[in-house]
């Protein structure tokens, strides 16, 4: 039985590591500074 509260348990984890992601990735994109670095990391891929 505690095996099955360890995998909801983890399973919580994940989701919430996944919202947290997603919204720190919302609120870091209007940044200027995530900006440029997003287009000197594709400029770099390019070359």
């Amino acid at each position: 039985m505690r095996w099955l509260l360890n995998i909801v348990f983890v399973v919580l984890l994940l989701i919430t590591a996944a919202f947290t992601a997603r919204y720190i990735k919302d609120e870091a994109l209007p940044s200027g500074k995530e900006a440029r670095w997003q287009v000197a990391t594709t400029e770099v891929r390019t070359r």
